[in-house]
């Protein structure tokens, strides 16, 4: 019986041991976590300080390697915005004002214009006389463009009159023409063989052939 009671104790002994072994393992198993929770939050702030760091390097970096070209680039945009306004305002036969320099044909604004539209017909020619147009039949006249130009500032249009080495007479970025009123009003934008125009005149024609198109040249 003695020997029976001894075993007993030894046996609780082990089993308290053992509880005592498991409920350590599980205070360790915590603080274990919470080590690691906080080394976790310690090494993510330090990350986070050394990212803001670099961040701030190549910030102030590129502030002082861009600064130059920072500058030509606004430039650019704006340059790139400004043509492609031009050019979409002219595609949709839409007026543009010449630009203010003494030479008109060898401005920007005048290649933008005439670069937005093309015809790959027949052109009309001194020669030829007429020709298909992409309105029609065009054909052309060779007057004195004073009075014309008059009725035209009467309407507000400011633009320069001058001759293209080609022999078209021209108001500012378009070529002068005369065309039936009803269907094209004056200072309407018009296709033509010869590149964009503006209507400026009309003449008998337009009664016999509503579709016509008379180029001003100087032939």
């Amino acid at each position: 019986m003695h020997r029976l009671k001894n075993l007993s104790k030894k046996i609780m002994a082990m089993i308290l041991a053992a509880e005592l072994i498991a409920a350590a393992g599980m205070v360790l198993d915590i603080l274990y976590t919470v080590y690691l929770t906080r080394q976790n939050a310690r090494l993510q702030k330090q990350a986070e300080a050394i990212a803001v760091d670099l961040v701030q390097n190549q910030i102030a970096g590129e502030v002082t390697g861009t600064a130059k070209r920072t500058k030509k680039t606004g430039a650019d945009l704006i340059e790139k915005a400004y043509v492609r306004r031009i050019a979409k305002k002219a595609e949709n036969l839409e007026y543009v004002p010449a630009s203010t320099d003494t030479n008109i044909g060898a401005s920007e604004v005048y290649d933008i214009v005439q670069s937005a539209y093309s015809y790959s017909g027949g052109r009309l020619s001194r020669s030829s006389g007429t020709a298909n147009g992409p309105n029609g039949k065009e054909t052309y006249y060779n007057l004195n463009m004073s009075g014309v130009v008059r009725t035209m500032r009467g309407m507000g249009n400011t633009d320069a009159y001058w001759e293209r080495k080609d022999g078209c007479k021209m108001l500012g970025n378009y070529i002068m023409v005369a065309a039936n009123l009803s269907r094209h009003p004056r200072g309407s934008i018009v296709k033509t063989s010869l590149g964009l125009a503006i209507v400026c005149d009309t003449g008998g024609f337009a009664s016999r052939n509503p579709t016509q198109i008379d180029i001003a040249t100087n032939w």
